[in-house]
């Protein structure tokens, strides 16, 4: 498997974003590191770090400056700052797995500007003068965070997306946590998680959609580059590519489908992308037992049988032929 060619798709991708945007130029820098590093046999080769750390830190650096007390990022209108803290949320997100090895403290700082981020797109934006605490307001609160998307164009949307992809990945602070006030029969506080699972939900519903499934494409045959298609890009990388899969079946599924549609147009990151998530699959059904054992999930307190089959040889057999059919698609373009 070609890793070297696939981390120069990618930072190419890089070099071209840095016309439009820096944040998504930084974004796809990274998960060139995150993705291939390993694969090539880079772990730990200082020239490689060295890299990407001259690459995105400056951009991190300057990025993080520009947070508001309340969690906002910038100023501008509401798409406007909508956007700025969504794609500052998931940027920083990825660069906090990233740099936690590296620079811990740096990562620890990162991942808690990105929270605040979050808070304000799921609570903070909505909160006018002096307001109840917030959770004695939950129920309220969570109505909330969907109460403005009809000001947004498609693009905010899928940034929000793609942030709250990233954190329903990243943020594990609270998962599978036990909240003992559940037994004393006292209300409990819904955690961080189960509110990325519900805005996501939510998100995709408009996001996507066979609609902007056909925008994509008018994009892609056009050869014009968009924020839109890398914030579809990167939260399909942040969904398809979690090994823990934190979104839902039907989340996966669909964005699945969408990335699996590709023909001769479709943008070589994309392709790099699907032969990622084949080769995932495949790696998935090795580690399945034979002996009828189970992996049990305990998500917000629902014990989940992931009672899942073995592929079928037959199958195997259609997703390798996919996997050679896409690098040879890659190696042609």
């Amino acid at each position: 498997m070609d890793y070297r060619r696939f981390e120069e798709i990618y930072k190419k991708c890089a070099d071209n974003a840095k016309v439009y945007n820096s944040e998504i130029s930084t974004a796809y820098r990274l998960y060139a590191y995150e993705l291939f590093t390993d694969e090539q046999g880079f772990d730990g080769d200082i020239e490689h770090i060295k890299d990407m750390v001259e690459a995105t830190s400056h951009e991190l650096e300057a990025l993080y400056q520009l947070q508001n007390d309340n969690g906002s990022v910038g100023e501008g209108d509401y798409e406007t700052v909508i956007t700025k803290a969504s794609v500052f949320a998931a940027l920083l997100c990825i660069a906090s797995r990233i740099y936690e090895n590296l620079d811990p403290v740096f990562s620890r700082d990162l991942i808690h500007a990105s929270l605040e981020a979050a808070h304000y797109l799921m609570v903070g934006q909505f909160k006018t003068g002096e307001e109840a605490d917030e959770g004695q307001n939950e129920r309220v609160s969570v109505m909330r965070m969907n109460s403005r998307d009809d000001e947004l164009s498609e693009a905010a949307l899928a940034a929000q997306f793609w942030a709250f992809s990233e954190l329903l990945r990243t943020d594990e602070d609270v998962r599978n946590a036990y909240d003992h006030s559940l037994m004393a029969g006292m209300p409990q506080k819904m955690s961080r998680q189960k509110r990325y699972r519900i805005r996501l939900s939510d998100l995709f519903r408009k996001v996507f959609n066979t609609d902007n499934f056909d925008e994509l494409k008018v994009f892609f045959e056009s050869g014009k580059t968009q924020p839109l298609t890398d914030y579809v890009l990167f939260s399909a990388i942040a969904i398809l590519l979690d090994e823990k899969e934190n979104a839902s079946e039907e989340i996966r599924k669909n964005v699945e489908q969408l990335i699996m549609d590709y023909d001769e147009v479709t943008p070589k990151s994309y392709l790099v992308l699907a032969l990622l998530s084949n080769l995932l699959t495949l790696k998935k059904d090795a580690n399945i037992k034979n002996d009828g054992s189970q992996l049990i999930k305990v998500i917000e307190y629902n014990v989940i049988n992931d009672n899942r089959k073995k592929l079928s040889e037959e199958e195997k057999a259609r997703i390798n032929d996919r996997i050679t059919e896409l690098e040879e698609m890659i190696k042609s373009l």
